[in-house]
């Protein structure tokens, strides 16, 4: 650990909401939540709620133990009791591994020697773990995220799995449109499509009228 580094060593579904605060990454242009690739369980992104205006401080949060943020300043929506809201865009990260029928879930997969660091000094997000599927070797999982400040609408995310002896495994990954903001559904339109040969790209327009495209490769 260096003094520029923010660590976590346990993984705690009790604080996985406000530690997505703190692994948050932006460029200035592109801000995205420090949410886990694979994702947790029992954390639907398409609930529907009534928020209410309150202090924000005192507010019970619904939906789980994760919440995708995908934001563009800017990129605003009306909310039928919060007025204007920056939107929640589709969430573009996802990357998650399969072996023998299981998915990697930090909840419900064993694991051991878990670690998740925010590196201040190169804005560089990893996370490692030995995964411990039923019916397979131990397998190492390495992920690794930073948005580009140099080229502020890119952001680039390596996978890296390691097991001590060949198995076979699937890798699921794209875009997801259907997130909500507070509850509510900004968009008018939200569209998935291949993209050349290896690439999606999603295209979605708000309630505000803006369009916004957003390209996996």
């Amino acid at each position: 650990m260096t003094a520029s580094a923010l660590v976590e060593t346990v993984f705690d579904p009790a604080s996985a909401l406000a530690r997505e605060g703190l692994y948050t990454q932006g460029s200035g242009y592109l801000h995205v939540r420090g949410s886990l690739e694979d994702h947790i369980s029992d954390s639907p992104q398409n609930r529907r709620y009534l928020r209410m205006p309150v202090n924000v401080t005192a507010e019970k949060f619904t939906g789980g133990y994760a919440k995708w943020g995908t934001y563009v300043p800017g990129i605003f929506g009306n909310h039928p009791l919060l007025n204007r809201e920056m939107v929640n865009l589709p969430w573009f990260i996802g990357m998650a591994p399969t072996i023998n029928g299981e998915r990697l879930d930090m909840i419900k997969s064993r694991h051991r020697s878990y670690r998740r660091e925010l590196d201040v000094d190169t804005a560089v997000l990893r996370r490692s773990l030995t995964w411990l599927p039923a019916g397979a070797p131990p397998m190492t999982v390495r992920f690794e995220r930073f948005i580009s400040a140099a080229r502020p609408n890119l952001c680039i995310q390596r996978m890296t799995l390691c097991a001590e002896r060949d198995i076979a495994a699937m890798v699921e990954s794209g875009i997801e449109a259907d997130v909500l903001t507070s509850g509510h559904d900004h968009f008018t339109s939200a569209t998935v499509e291949p993209f050349g040969t290896s690439s999606l790209s999603c295209r979605a327009c708000t309630d505000s009228d803006d369009e916004v495209q957003i390209v996996s490769s």
